[in-house]
């Protein structure tokens, strides 16, 4: 059975629904009270098999498996199936190489997790991988790229905790009824709540020159009988700045969350899933305008069988009331004289 039709099996109510656009009760996986990052924990301490130094590295049929058992626990409508996919590998991924930082911690202090009690060597095998020379060199290399200073800027700060910025932006909308620009959610996430000041760096010259951005904008306006046109800069204009100020790494833009990760734009694109949706919804018209057609022709037919039926009905007994008045005449007459 494929994941499409699995997913639309019925009585899958116990299930978490999964949505990008996180409407009504959906999540999705940038959120943090989703509750996958603890089905991921379940399947990390139950469904390693074999000691694979990442998620990338293991075989399609066991990542086939996993997949598998997450949709015991969450769905989806089947045609998110490839985007949940995507999403899942991304998070199941960091999610493993976090976990086997915190076993080569508790391998380093001769120390064996729960999970590998009963399976020594499995054990063994990641030890194994963790004392080769190339491991080594390249942990060295990891770990000075977490500790860079940023060219002398610091290290990354910020004042979320263990939330996520895709959270508090969640958290924020419902705040303030709106969804916040990204500058906002910069502000929010970096300001010190006791100073009052952005402590990081690289968050405070963003927030700056997006600033100045802004105030120029405003200035550049035409004057409307004295009065300037604009007062107050749309978000779609602020998040194109905050954007365009904002160091970008391997896809990753610093300071936001998965949604600010497309191409700086002022417009918003459509939404992949939304564009399915309207897909599926356009196919089901389509086949509703089928039906609808075919129950009128049957109805056409039914009503012409009907008629001729009522015709014939009428006609036949039209024929045997005057077969019955011919009879009853013929039998009334006196016979003729002789």
């Amino acid at each position: 059975m494929s994941i499409e039709d699995f997913v639309s099996q019925p009585n899958r109510d116990h299930c978490t629904v999964l949505h990008p656009r996180c409407h009504g009760n959906t999540t999705w996986f940038h959120l943090t009270n989703s509750g996958i990052p603890k089905c991921l924990n379940r399947m990390l301490n139950s469904m390693v098999r074999h000691p694979h130094p990442t998620y990338a590295k293991m075989p399609l049929e066991e990542k086939e498996l996993w997949f598998r058992h997450f949709a015991q626990e969450f769905t989806w409508e089947p045609h998110l199936t490839a985007r949940v996919r995507t999403a899942f590998d991304a998070k199941a991924g960091s999610h493993y190489t976090k976990q086997m930082h915190e076993w080569k911690e508790k391998w380093l202090h001769n120390e064996v997790p729960k999970p590998f009690l009963g399976n020594p060597e499995l054990w063994a095998g990641f030890g194994a991988y963790w004392s080769r020379d190339e491991t080594k060199a390249d942990s060295t290399i990891h770990s000075t790229n977490r500790n860079s200073e940023r060219k002398g800027k610091g290290k990354a700060t910020h004042n979320l905790g263990a939330m996520s910025k895709a959270t508090r932006q969640l958290q924020l909308f419902h705040e303030l009824g709106h969804q916040p620009s990204a500058l906002h959610l910069l502000k929010d996430a970096h300001t010190n709540k006791h100073t009052k000041e952005i402590q990081d760096v690289v968050a405070r010259e963003i927030c700056k020159a997006v600033d100045l951005q802004a105030e120029a904008f405003l200035q550049s306006q035409p004057l409307v009988d004295g009065t300037p046109a604009c007062t107050e800069v749309p978000v779609e204009v602020i998040n194109n700045f905050v954007l365009q100020a904002t160091p970008q790494s391997r896809g990753r833009i610093f300071g936001l969350p998965e949604e600010f990760r497309s191409s700086a734009s002022s417009r918003y694109s459509v939404d992949e899933d939304l564009r399915a949706e309207l897909a599926q919804k356009t196919t089901e018209m389509e086949e509703m305008r089928t039906q609808i057609h075919t129950l009128q022709e049957n109805n056409r037919d039914m009503e012409t069988r009907m008629a001729t039926r009522v015709q014939e009905e009428v006609q036949a007994q039209i024929q045997s009331q005057m077969a019955a008045y011919f009879a009853q005449m013929s039998q009334s007459q006196p016979p003729p004289a002789p």
